[in-house]
């Protein structure tokens, strides 16, 4: 116990020290310190299996957090619909868990509570995918669960049905908004009427019946085109045995695998142009500009992306400072290069209010024409570290989930990449010195041959537009000319 006595001392009057005496500091802070070098990091490793019946697994370890994922690929895709029939392989893969070996839609998804799993499937332009994911403690039935909606669907007409009023109306709703407009006029203006310009409508999910999705799923899911990505808290050991029981009995089928489409299918542009669709009284309009750049396995698509990060890419990036934070035009701008198999696509885009829909073309024009070698600013130095830093700082961070590792190793056997893409992705970037960013950005982005689509009220912002000495073409929301 503290004595009274001590507390009265601890509390009575003290001497007071005497004051230091104050010096100049040693060094003075003018600069902030420099950015510290990005952490090392270890990719985590691939295993490989296969089942009896040959079908590939890849397995990548994450014990962190007792989940487990499984995909199940194919190589198929929309771009194999016919245009009559155009959104069969999406509607097939959507019906594979609306009834299966016996089960109602209502008992999957019970099942998928009660086992804390999540099953869900869908097809792009270039691929067809089921996907699994569950707690570790669930793999087994949750597996099987996953085999009995892959292999054993029910496609019954009456879900057919109740799937096809709900996707007709997701497209109406579609019509109606301005983001998905422009992204498939973007699209058409680009890849004219090939299988990559196509959209769904009502009339080509009309054309559809529960026979023709059933003769879809036999024909294009089967083993001999399928491969297994499993990722998490599993071993080899563990997931092989399952995989085993509930896939290796599927049977191979002899018919010809198909190979990725022609990517030989951009439309040629000669010098910029503007295609307005028309959007009477909208509060704001939705811009896309660019052009066709370098297939994404060349190193000079590498050394593009880099300088475009200093150019559009980041936050901080010259046309979202300009158009958002000096003029107050947007809520954001960035350029990015959107890749599958086909060339890479840069594109920039944003929204800005209507009134400022010419001045903001311009300055982006601007902007690009400023980051050429001969420009009034060309990319600087600090600019490429900063790019990097941000790179090399943020990709370690991606593989905490284990899904993340999965999408990219899919990607890179679809796309035939080199099998290091990943492994090798710091080292690319180091790699690319202020020289080779701007040559890629003098010799890939031309400002004079930019697609440029606009989607907003015609009545008020034409005239400005045309003055921007652009040919300014009109098109319906499917991206067809008006004449």
């Amino acid at each position: 116990m503290i004595s009274l006595f001590s507390v009265f001392l601890a509390c009575g009057p003290k001497e007071e020290a005497p004051a230091a005496a104050l010096t100049e500091p040693s060094r003075k802070h003018t600069q902030p310190p420099a950015p510290l070098e990005a952490p090392s990091f270890q990719m985590p490793e691939l295993q490989t299996a296969s089942l009896s019946n040959g079908i590939p697994i890849s397995l990548s370890v994450n014990s962190e957090v007792p989940l487990v994922y499984v995909w199940v690929t194919f190589n198929s895709g929309s771009w194999m619909d016919a245009s009559e029939k155009l959104g069969l392989s999406k509607a097939a893969m959507q019906m594979l868990d609306e009834g299966a070996a016996g089960m109602s839609a209502v008992e999957i998804s019970a099942q998928q509570k009660k086992l804390a799993s999540t099953i869900s499937a869908g097809a792009g332009l270039d691929e067809a995918y089921i996907q699994l994911k569950t707690l570790k403690k669930n793999i087994a039935p949750s597996v099987e669960l996953m085999s009995k909606v892959l292999l054993s669907p029910d496609i019954p007409e009456s879900e057919w049905e109740k799937l096809r009023k709900k996707q007709i109306q997701n497209l109406k709703a579609q019509e109606q908004d301005p983001s998905t407009i422009s992204a498939r006029i973007w699209n058409r203006r680009h890849y004219g009427n090939s299988y990559a310009g196509r959209f769904t409508t009502e009339e080509t999910l009309s054309n559809i019946s529960a026979e023709d999705i059933k003769s879809w799923v036999q024909s294009e899911l089967t083993a001999n085109r399928a491969q297994i990505w499993v990722g998490g808290d599993t071993s080899l050991d563990e997931i092989q045995p399952i995989l085993e029981e509930h896939f290796g009995s599927w049977s191979t089928q002899s018919a010809e695998l198909p190979s990725l489409p022609d990517a030989d299918i951009l439309q040629d542009i000669e010098s910029t142009k503007i295609f307005l669709h028309d959007i009477p009284g909208s509060a704001q309009s939705i811009i896309r500009m660019g052009h066709a750049v370098g297939p994404k396995k060349e190193e000079k698509t590498t050394q593009l992306y880099l300088a475009n990060m200093s150019v559009g890419g980041l936050f901080t990036s010259r046309i979202n400072m300009n158009l958002r934070e000096d003029k107050g035009w947007t809520y954001g701008a960035r350029s990015y290069i959107s890749f599958n198999h086909l060339p890479g696509i840069w594109t920039v885009r944003t929204s800005v209010v209507t009134d400022k829909t010419a001045p903001a073309v311009q300055e982006m024009v601007n902007e690009l024409r400023a980051a050429k070698s001969d420009g009034a600013k060309p990319i600087s130095e600090e600019e490429l570290k900063a790019s990097k830093g941000y790179l090399l700082g943020t990709f370690p961070l991606q593989f905490e989930n284990p899904n993340y590792l999965l999408n990219q190793s899919i990607m890179i056997d679809r796309y035939n990449l080199p099998k290091d893409w990943l492994s090798s992705y710091s080292d690319r970037m180091r790699s690319v010195n202020l020289e080779q960013a701007q040559l890629a950005w003098d010799d890939q982005i031309d400002p004079d041959k930019m697609e440029i689509v606009i989607v907003g009220d015609k009545a008020q912002i034409e005239e400005s537009l045309l003055n921007l000495g652009y040919s300014v073409v009109p098109v319906d929301a499917s991206g067809s000319l008006i004449e």
